[in-house]
C-alpha cells in the first residue's frame, strides 16, 4: 500500500512541477489543496518509512511554487492602482496620439493586474474597481472598431479555460489599428472576477 502512495504522490508533484514549468501553476482552491497534501506526504513519507527519493519531486515542486509567488508578488509591487477612465484615456492619448507606437499588448494576469506593453514602463496597472478584462475588451473595441471578431475569440479562449494577450498593431499603410490574439508567457490561468457577469463563469 505504501508504494502505492508514494508513486501517486510522486505522479502528482511532477505534474504540479510541470505545469508550473508550463505557466500553469495549481492555483485554484481544489489544486491548492491536492498539492499541499502530496508535498505535505511526500515530506512525511520520505522522512519516516518511506522511500528518500521522494524528497526531489518534493523540493523541486515547493521550490518552483516558491519562485512563482516571489515573482507574482514583486511584479504586484510595481504596479499602481488607477481609475480606469483615467487609465483609459492614458492609453488612447498613447495610441492614438502624435507619435503612437507601432504596438501596444494589452492582457489580464491570473491575479487581476492589467498587463500592457507601450503604455508604461512598469508594464502593466492594477484597477481600482470594475472588470479588467471588460477594460481591455472596450479599450480594443474603441482601436480597432466596435464588435471585433478578436473580442469574441478572447471570450471563447477564457470561457475554454486558457488566457490570452490583445497584440495590437498599427498597419503600415493605413495606419488603422489592427488586433490579434498571443499566448501568455507565464501563467495562462485566466482571471476570474465574482463581480463582472460577462467574465465571472
Amino acid at each position: 500500500m505504501g508504494t502505492v502512495v508514494d508513486i501517486a504522490v510522486a505522479v502528482v508533484l511532477i505534474y504540479a512541477v510541470l505545469a508550473i514549468l508550463a505557466g500553469r501553476p495549481p492555483l485554484s482552491g481544489p489544486a491548492v489543496a491536492v498539492f499541499a497534501v502530496a508535498e505535505g506526504t511526500a515530506l512525511w513519507r520520505a522522512f519516516t518509512s518511506g522511500p528518500g527519493w521522494l524528497l526531489w519531486p518534493a523540493f523541486a515542486a515547493a521550490a518552483l511554487w516558491l519562485a512563482n509567488l516571489v515573482v507574482g508578488f514583486t511584479v504586484m509591487r510595481r504596479l499602481r492602482r488607477t481609475d480606469p477612465q483615467v487609465l483609459r484615456e492614458e492609453v488612447l492619448r498613447t495610441a492614438t496620439g502624435a507619435a503612437p507606437p507601432q504596438q501596444l499588448v494589452l492582457g489580464v494576469a491570473p491575479g487581476g493586474a492589467l498587463m500592457m506593453q507601450g503604455v508604461r514602463p512598469e508594464g502593466g496597472a492594477i484597477l481600482a474597481y470594475g472588470c479588467p478584462m471588460c477594460f481591455v475588451e472596450e479599450v480594443v473595441d474603441t482601436l480597432v472598431g466596435p464588435d471585433a471578431p478578436v473580442v469574441a475569440a478572447y471570450r471563447r479562449t477564457l470561457l475554454g479555460g486558457t488566457n490570452r494577450l490583445f497584440d495590437l498593431h498599427r498597419g503600415v499603410i493605413d495606419g488603422r489599428w489592427h488586433a490579434d490574439l498571443r499566448p501568455v508567457r507565464g501563467p495562462q490561468r485566466p482571471y476570474r472576477p465574482p463581480y463582472c457577469p460577462v467574465h465571472a463563469s
